[in-house]
């Protein structure tokens, strides 16, 4: 078991420059195992105490991801889980926590599946056990090329997604990327095989997009291939897997309204509205208004 951890003013700055632990360069460590709740990471009157989270991480089909990295956020640290190459992990705590601040978070460095966070399970005696597992979509469908740095302006395709980046917009990738091009990719996924956030939000569709974690300085506008058949001139609602690990706005692995679409005069797009858009990859859903 192996404990990232940062000053609470060191780590703010850290996520507000990406906030998937691939975007972040190689922190401290240090150990924290034990028995019993010895450290007390939160103060919050909902803290408990947590002795032991498990689950397991498969692709889309159930079959499980060798290799897969867990990650446990919040409250200023992260606690990496060593990949199992049966999908399977485990993480002995001795700590009190606040779960409805800290997520869990999947991905597989250096392959093309999507990153995936979600809620920490109910704690029960102290155990946090996952009931299904974590579902990481291997994202085949490749498209154009995105440049890095300050964009000049570009439009990319892969699948039903297309992305305008706005000239100006300032594109960098995560921590994990830096070396690798930044070939654009998206692939549906069905609501069934995909994150939590997506039941709890009732999308009718969902997409997983690459290279995770990539920012841009300004929105990039949205098009879609309208899959739930949607009316023409339907107003809809755009919705993404939220990531964000800052404890006073905190909303990883939970839904987050993006902003308005609308479907385009001939039924076959969604399009974001003006102004809205994405700032990073991760996921993006579609719902009516």
């Amino acid at each position: 078991m192996m404990l990232r951890t940062a000053t609470i003013a060191s780590l703010v700055s850290l996520v507000a420059l990406a906030c998937a632990p691939s975007a972040l360069g190689p922190p401290p460590r240090t150990d924290t195992g034990g028995t019993g709740c010895t450290n007390a990471v939160t103060s919050s009157p909902s803290g408990l105490c947590v002795t032991r989270i498990a689950g397991r991480v498969t692709d889309v089909d159930g079959a499980p991801i060798a290799g897969a990295t867990v990650t446990l956020c919040g409250a200023g640290q992260c606690i990496d889980m060593p990949p199992s190459p049966t999908g399977d992990f485990e993480l002995a705590l001795s700590s009190t926590i606040d779960p409805s601040v800290f997520a869990l978070h999947a991905e597989v460095l250096g392959q093309p599946f999507g990153i995936v966070y979600a809620p920490l399970p109910q704690v029960r005696s102290g155990l946090a056990v996952l009931d299904q597992p974590l579902r990481l979509p291997r994202i085949t469908t490749a498209g154009d090329r995105i440049t890095r740095g300050r964009s000049t302006g570009q439009t990319v395709t892969a699948g039903d997604v297309t992305l305008t980046i706005p000239a100006g917009a300032m594109i960098v990738p995560s921590f994990a990327d830096e070396m690798s091009s930044l070939e654009f990719r998206a692939i549906g996924v069905a609501r069934y095989q995909a994150p939590p956030f997506v039941t709890h939000a009732a999308l009718d569709a969902v997409w997983s997009l690459a290279p995770g974690a990539l920012t841009s300085s300004m929105p990039m506008r949205v098009r879609l291939r309208n899959r739930p058949g949607y009316p023409r001139a339907t107003s809809v609602e755009l919705v993404v897997m939220g990531h964000d690990l800052e404890a006073d706005r905190f909303d990883a692995g939970h839904a987050v309204t993006l902003g308005s679409a609308r479907v385009s005069d001939d039924g076959a797009f969604i399009e974001s509205d003006e102004g809205v858009g994405l700032r990073e990859l991760y996921w993006i859903g579609v719902r009516r208004r």
